[in-house]
């Protein structure tokens, strides 16, 4: 038999390319198997049953099968779960740059479930703010530096050590964050600086989840984080992450 037994998943569209004439690829978010390719046949035919149900951002229960001899899983059933578009258009490129993000890193399918989770939990906290949504980006990133090991320091100096709420900037080459005192004696090309509007949401970044309707991010402060945060995610990742959906917003640049 060419086929292996049918398999019942539950998964998040992280990704979908147009396959052939009526066809579509996807890859997809499992809390079983980690990422997994689909390839679902026909489903952009109007009379398909899954016509339309293939969209990125999309939470499915589906069904596959596939050959022995191949990683690609072939749909076979779908029912849409739900469904995490926005009517912000900000925000719902904020969710696309997280499942872009998920899509480019390498998660491993014993910890699938965790990163599952992870992703699950930022789509729906979204849908309760219509303003700064970009915050929770930041939020994600965070968590995701804790769980590849690269973490984050922002209550110490970067280069001396000592505890501290103040930063004047990024490190690039120590990867953290710098005091004042220290900046002073760093080669300026090194850090990438810190207003003091970015300063004070960089103190508040691990708990900014339950400040979103309380503060306001200018569309510079949003750029500046994004692209420090990015830096310290691609430094450790040799630049492999290029989240095309983040120049939507505000032409953030990373």
């Amino acid at each position: 038999m060419n086929y292996q037994p049918d398999n019942l998943y539950q998964g998040i569209i992280l990704k979908k390319t147009i396959y052939r004439e009526t066809s579509i690829i996807c890859n997809i978010l499992t809390p079983q198997d980690g990422k997994i390719t689909l390839l679902a046949k026909g489903v952009r035919q109007p009379k398909n049953p899954n016509f339309g149900l293939l969209q990125i951002l999309a939470e499915l229960e589906f069904s596959t099968h596939r050959k022995k001899d191949s990683e690609w899983h072939i749909l076979k059933t779908c029912e849409l779960q739900q469904t995490y578009e926005n009517a912000n258009f900000q925000t719902t490129a904020v969710l696309q740059a997280g499942a872009e993000l998920f899509d480019q890193m390498i998660i491993p399918v014993q910890e699938a479930t965790t990163y599952f989770t992870l992703l699950k939990n930022y789509l729906s906290y979204s849908q309760k703010f219509d303003n700064n949504s970009i915050a929770l980006f930041w939020r994600l990133l965070l968590r995701l530096f804790e769980l590849n090991g690269i973490t984050l320091d922002l209550m110490h100096c970067v280069s001396c050590g000592r505890e501290t709420s103040l930063f004047n900037g990024y490190h690039l080459q120590k990867h953290g964050f710098i005091c004042p005192q220290c900046e002073t004696n760093t080669f300026p090309l090194m850090i990438e600086k810190l207003t003091t509007e970015e300063q004070e949401l960089i103190k508040i970044l691990p708990s900014i989840g339950n400040k979103l309707n309380d503060i306001s991010i200018s569309s510079t402060d949003a750029r500046q984080i994004t692209h420090i945060l990015m830096s310290h995610l691609n430094l450790h990742f040799n630049d492999h992450f290029n989240l095309k959906s983040l120049k939507l917003i505000n032409s953030v640049k990373i």
